[in-house]
């Protein structure tokens, strides 16, 4: 911006000779320039007369210019110039090329503000004052526009830095204030000249104006060099805190902090799965470009350890952020580790978890048949033993042994329900936990008292896990309590939970001896049953003290 933006410049004029000669060469070289150009345009259906009407137009131009600085009508030679460079400029808009195209429909823009002065100063050379006067009135619009549209651009900045990082806010308040000081130049030049200040006033704002513009690059640049102070003061910040010794460091919390930015996250790679997680092992996607988040990759022997997931501020210091995921290697590896290890465990529990839902699966089929297929065949069976019997009348032998056969298939059909009723209980299916814990305690050779506090119906593996792990108990409380032993089982709802516990006032036993006690792997399947769904189990006992099996999953799954 030049101090003569605000000030009527002084013009000499040229002799007339070398500016004919200037205008005559120049304009035959734009003629012939703009006329090949246009003919090789691929959007105009006959090129070449466009090309030649093109270059016939700026030849006459150029004729008319010629006449005009000989007989001395024209003295402004750079305006003639401008104008026949800026009309073969518009030639670029007929080109297939993305840059001239773009070039030409500015130089069109141009050409019409520069064609409208030409007409309204032909043939003295300078403005009617009625223009003029419509001149300034512009002119302060203009200013006064201008002046607005950087107070906006300071009012857009400063909010931009309330959200900012630190390293963003260091960056952009140098141009928020060159900005400041611009805007302010244009609003006071809009004012002096609309208050028809003097010539000399508004050329020295136009000297303010050119010394606050140079403020915009020195501002630019002093944004640079305050990100770059700022990633030293964040590299040494880093090292500082990580050469403290601290074993438990979130590396989250201490990137963040060392780079001033609390958006800040991190995932890590998990080889195995070719897949990030983020701390506690669940898959993460990097973000997409739309998101308004910049990413950084920090390698390790050139393959992938973490993904940080920053604000695009960062990234005006290029590098900032993976040196500091370099220098902070060895706690990345060691947060990885742990995130993989999460991982893995989420993944060992969704396998348990499959592994329970598959053998539930099978217990309901099995009853299913045992149900549909064996148990109705006996009870056919049974049912043409008693007609047999009924039929026979003279063969006493005959009919005892007939009669000693049903009851014999009865035996058999109770136990096979019994058995179907222990694979899976069609109770617990049809009428929740709360019935099927009755069902068991009712056939237990204990006494057995169930107490429950449930809302209603939970998912099938949740009742399923807590209804096998409490007949898993009773039924090792039946084995191991002892004769007079009684059992107490009590499952409740609670905050998002389903907690149980059986309990019951036998011999007990040590629990560190408990495979040498029980001969089995009882509580070893209490544990996976319930892990599989996400909950825990624990028994405590002790000899002569009873036997207490407690526990909790979660309500949903």
């Amino acid at each position: 911006m030049r101090s003569a933006a605000f000030a009527r410049p002084r013009h000499r004029p040229a002799g007339p000779r070398p500016a004919v000669a200037q205008t005559a060469v120049l304009g035959t070289g734009l003629a012939a320039g703009a006329g090949v150009a246009v003919a090789h345009s691929p959007y105009l259906e006959h090129p070449a007369v466009h090309g030649v009407l093109y270059g016939a137009l700026i030849a006459a131009m150029t004729t008319v210019a010629c006449v005009a600085l000989y007989r001395g009508i024209e003295r402004r030679l750079w305006l003639v110039l401008l104008t026949l460079a800026l009309y073969s400029a518009t030639a670029l808009d007929t080109l297939a090329a993305p840059g001239l195209d773009a070039l030409g429909q500015i130089a069109w823009a141009a050409v019409l503000v520069v064609a409208v002065y030409i007409l309204l100063s032909f043939p003295e050379g300078r403005l009617p004052d009625q223009v003029a006067a419509v001149g300034d009135v512009l002119a302060v619009a203009s200013w006064s526009l201008t002046a607005g549209a950087l107070i906006a651009v300071a009012v857009a900045l400063t909010f931009r830095m309330r959200t900012a990082p630190a390293i963003g806010r260091r960056t952009t308040s140098p141009i928020l204030v060159s900005v400041l000081a611009v805007g302010a130049t244009f609003a006071a030049a809009a004012v002096a000249r609309a208050g028809g200040a003097a010539p000399a006033t508004l050329e020295r704002l136009g000297w303010f104006s050119t010394a606050t513009s140079l403020t915009i690059p020195c501002a630019f640049l002093a944004g640079m060099l305050g990100a770059r102070v700022f990633a030293g003061g964040a590299l040494e910040r880093l090292v500082a805190r990580l050469s403290a010794g601290a074993r438990d460091l979130d590396a989250r919390r201490v990137l963040a902090d060392a780079l001033g930015d609390p958006s800040l996250t991190v995932a890590f790679w998990r080889p195995q799965r070719r897949e990030y997680v983020d701390a506690g092992g669940h898959p993460v996607q990097p973000p997409a470009g739309a998101t308004g988040r910049s990413t950084t990759i920090v390698r390790q022997d050139g393959d992938p350890l973490a993904m940080i997931v920053h604000d695009p501020a960062l990234d005006a210091e290029p590098g900032l952020v993976g040196a500091a995921g370099g220098a902070a290697l060895m706690m990345l590896e060691n947060a990885r580790l742990e995130a993989d290890l999460r991982a893995s465990v989420a993944d060992l529990r969704a396998s348990r978890a499959r592994l329970a839902s598959a053998a539930d699966a099978g217990r309901r089929e099995i009853e299913r048949n045992l149900h549909d297929g064996a148990q109705q065949r006996l009870v056919a069976l049974r049912m043409r033993l008693a007609d047999a019997e009924a039929q026979v009348v003279s063969d006493d032998e005959l009919r005892r042994s007939l009669g000693e056969l049903g009851a014999d298939t009865e035996e058999t059909i109770d136990e096979l329900r019994s058995l179907a009723h222990g694979v899976y209980p069609a109770v617990l299916v049809d009428h929740g936990l709360a019935s099927a814990l009755a069902s068991v305690a009712g056939r237990s050779p204990l006494p057995v008292r169930v107490e429950t506090a449930l809302p209603g119906r939970f998912a099938p593996a949740i009742e399923a896990a807590v209804y096998f792990c409490c007949l898993e108990a009773i039924q090792n409380a039946a084995k191991h309590a002892g004769v007079g032993a009684t059992v107490t089982v009590s499952v409740r709802a609670h905050a998002g939970r389903v907690a149980f516990e059986i309990r019951d006032d036998g011999v007990g036993f040590d629990v560190h001896d408990v495979h040498d006690v029980h001969g089995g792997h009882g509580l070893t399947n209490l544990n996976d049953r319930v892990a599989a769904v996400g909950g825990d189990v624990h028994v405590a006992s002790g000899h002569g003290a009873g036997t207490t099996v407690r526990g909790d999953v979660p309500a949903t799954t």
